[in-house]
């Protein structure tokens, strides 16, 4: 894939590419970049734009701690473990915005189908992370196609379900409790009758969930063949 080989990036920097000859429209570049700076910031991150190149479009992200992240005791070692711990974060941060991008992980999420209507109306061939640690496709028409499909099959689901995907794909959170079945956890939302198992990723996946207690969480409700599969968490609290 064509990405700038004169691109440079720090270590806790990385780049969104997008293949094109024509540009972006400004409305739907930045709806893509708010989403995406929702799911750092779901990892504990901010994300600030440093610069925008032409050639196609590149435009480079920095990443830091976010003040109210639980790991902000990192940030305050000496000047190599900070850097480690930028790194770090950057790399989760990068795992989480691709996951939640991908249709086959998480769904269409609100990310995946700005991401999928670049594509479709922008002209533009495809989207990649760039950073220190490698390229990452994470749109094209193929991809794009996958996420209209998981939109379609999510609004088939039925409104008990389709409630709860709603109310957490807006950026809101779903409250439950915790239980352990046969070694995997699942999460009951409050006023629903399913429960869900649970697939905590990047900051969450370290949270230390007990069976039993009843938490707030963030992140997507992922639906296969009209049941619940899959609770993507990117942040818990209880309460």
């Amino acid at each position: 894939m064509p990405v700038d080989d004169n691109l440079l990036l720090g270590t806790n920097e990385f780049a969104f590419h997008f293949e094109t000859s024509l540009g972006i429209d400004a409305q739907k570049l930045g709806a893509f970049l708010q989403r995406a700076g929702k799911v750092a910031r779901d990892n504990g991150a901010e994300m600030r734009i440093i610069a925008i190149q032409d050639g196609s479009l590149d435009v480079v992200a920095r990443i830091a701690r976010s003040t109210r992240a639980r790991i902000a005791g990192e940030f305050g070692a000496n000047p190599v473990k900070t850097s480690a711990a930028a790194t770090a974060l950057t790399i989760a941060v990068i795992g989480g915005i691709t996951r939640v991008m991908s249709p086959a992980e998480s769904g269409a999420t609100p990310l995946a189908k700005a991401a999928a209507q670049i594509v479709e109306q922008e002209h533009v061939q495809n989207i990649t992370i760039v950073s220190q640690g490698g390229d990452v496709l994470v749109m094209d028409p193929f991809i794009a196609g996958q996420v209209r499909r998981a939109e379609k099959r999510r609004q088939a689901v039925t409104p008990d379900f389709r409630e709860a995907q709603r109310q957490i794909a807006d950026g809101g959170e779903l409250s439950g409790y915790v239980s352990e079945m046969d070694g995997d956890l699942y999460f009951k939302p409050d006023g629903h009758r399913y429960a869900v198992p649970i697939d905590a990723i990047d900051d969450a996946a370290s949270y230390p969930f007990d069976p039993g207690a009843h938490y707030r969480v963030r992140g997507d409700l992922v639906i296969r063949r009209n049941r619940p599969f899959a609770l993507v968490v990117t942040h818990a609290v209880p309460g």
